[in-house]
């Protein structure tokens, strides 16, 4: 049967229009530039590179934080499925793509920009032995750090590790090239070895990289915890820093008297800060001179785990500032439990300049404006979590904890242009009935319950400062509080939980959404 002409043209047309119609309802769907990067990635043939996950950016987890001058927000990858290795691990920065490494050597990267996390197949040096380690103190990785070649558009990538060689503990600096897709083109290549710690349960506890603007390399190194006088010893690289010429493996010690070195920043202006673990107190943030010598064991801000004094000193916490010992620029007493740090740039002209750093026990960052070689101000923010590394990206900053997320804080523009600080005050009456035992601000070891804030930002029972929830809440924490689940547990709290902790509180219907109406109204992520 013969096809009437103008019926074809009809089914040809609306063929047309169907093709059309889905490619362009495509293009404009959330998800194109998303699908079209996977696409770029999957299609490569090259099976080194797997793609393990992809995050649409209306999926990722944000909350807001406050800080004196920016509202901020913070953004959440979740690496569960990607490394296995919780707590330790470290991460540099090419650009908008964050490399990392698990402390047994798992390497992955996340392109902050496209919302894609990739397990990278990199074989670190001492993989088998980094395999085989059942805990961090047996044998890991430390930290990595990597910068882009100008002239090639390659990547220097060099990492510092455990090896055990002939029964002896050594830290391990290597370097390795990779091109712009992650992949080696220049296997490792050795360039330092430290002297070796006679027991193999010794612990470095340093081990942190800077590529300094010379090329050179800086490498801190912890002293023997069962000799603290080793830092003192200008015989061993023990309780030092070295600096290492890539090209030709040369070394010399660069500073001396450090304990454990957990941050080292060269700032633009040439000028290099590290961050410091004290014993008990004395976490320290120096300004690092070449020959400086930074009193560790002789002199601390710290004190001893128990007692009162420290190593025999009249004058414990009077660390000297002479011409033969370098005091720190800052310490903190009681531990934060500092980590590393970097020098804001390009984020916001109200930061621009100052440090960064981040804390472990603290679960916080600190911000540090130094003048003249002198702390002018220190403001602690909230995160929440152990940070156990930091990196600049473009406009960003990326934080990695050992909770296996890797955090992204950008700047909260929309709020910054209404410059409209919500403020809450905690006297008022129906606060008061929840201030007797909550609060707001950072939870802590002395808290009586968990803080109020950004409490619809987390899951029940997610206050990840506080220790005793009741096994009622912890069963939850799959679940977020929301308005309606807040009101539920408000008017009863056993009957929204049987056995929870919390007694019920003589709350009438208009105090309960009074009460709600404040703890949400800065909780909301436009």
């Amino acid at each position: 049967m013969k096809l009437n002409i103008k019926a074809l043209l009809i089914i040809t047309f609306l063929a047309l229009f169907f093709i059309f119609g889905t490619y362009w309802a495509e293009r404009k769907a959330p998800y194109y530039q998303l699908k079209t990067a996977l696409n770029k990635i999957i299609v490569n043939k090259n099976k080194d590179y797997l793609i393990t996950k992809a995050f649409d950016n209306s999926q990722l987890p944000v909350k807001k934080i406050d800080s004196v001058h920016l509202p901020l927000i913070l953004s959440e990858y979740n690496l569960n499925g990607v490394i296995n290795d919780k707590t330790k691990g470290a991460i540099c920065s090419i650009d908008d793509i964050v490399i990392g490494v698990s402390w047994k050597g798992s390497f992955y990267s996340i392109d902050t920009k496209n919302n894609l996390v990739n397990n990278i197949n990199i074989t670190p040096p001492n993989n088998n032995q980094l395999k085989t380690a059942q805990i961090t103190s047996d044998n890991r990785v430390y930290d990595i750090e990597c910068k882009k070649n100008k002239n090639n558009n390659n990547i220097d990538l060099f990492i510092s590790y455990d090896k055990v060689h002939k029964g002896k503990k050594y830290l391990i600096l290597d370097m390795a090239v990779l091109d712009n897709n992650l992949l080696i083109i220049k296997e490792w290549n050795n360039l330092f070895i430290s002297d070796p710690w006679q027991e193999l349960d010794q612990n470095n506890g340093a081990g942190r990289i800077k590529i300094l603007e010379s090329g050179k390399i800086l490498l801190s190194i912890s002293h023997i915890s069962d000799n603290p006088m080793s830092a003192q010893d200008s015989s061993t690289t023990h309780g030092k820093t070295v600096e290492v010429n890539p090209g030709t493996k040369e070394f010399s010690i660069f500073s001396s008297g450090h304990r454990n070195m957990q941050g080292i920043e060269q700032v633009e202006s040439g000028a290099i800060y590290t961050t410091e673990h004290g014993p008990k107190g004395g976490d320290e943030l120096n300004f690092l001179q070449e020959n400086g010598n930074y009193g560790w064991p002789l002199y601390t801000h710290g004190g001893e785990y128990e007692a009162y004094g420290w190593r025999g000193n009249k004058l414990v916490g009077r660390h000297p500032y002479d011409d033969s010992f370098t005091g720190p620029l800052m310490s903190w007493v009681p531990s934060i439990a500092t980590s590393n740090l970097i020098e804001v740039r390009d984020f916001h002209d109200r930061w621009n300049g100052d440090l960064l750093i981040g804390t472990l026990k603290n679960r916080s960052l600190y911000r540090i404006r130094i003048k003249n070689r002198h702390v002018v101000f220190s403001e602690r923010i909230w995160i929440g979590d152990r940070i156990r590394d930091i990196t600049r990206l473009i406009g960003k900053i990326a934080l990695l904890t050992d909770s296996n997320k890797l955090l992204i804080i950008s700047l909260d523009e929309k709020t910054l242009e209404r410059n409209t600080r919500v403020h809450i005050d905690i006297r008022q009456d129906v606060l008061a009935k929840c201030t007797v035992c909550h609060h707001f601000g950072a939870t802590n070891a002395t808290s009586m319950a968990p803080s109020l804030s950004g409490l619809f930002d987390r899951s029940i029972g997610g206050d990840t400062g506080y220790e005793r929830y009741s096994p009622a809440l912890t069963s939850m924490q799959k679940k977020m509080w929301d308005i309606d689940s807040l009101k539920l547990f408000l008017k009863n709290p056993d009957k929204f939980s049987p056995g929870v902790y919390m007694p019920k509180v003589n709350l009438n219907p208009r105090e309960i959404d009074q009460l709600i109406g404040l703890l949400s109204q800065n909780e909301i992520i436009e």
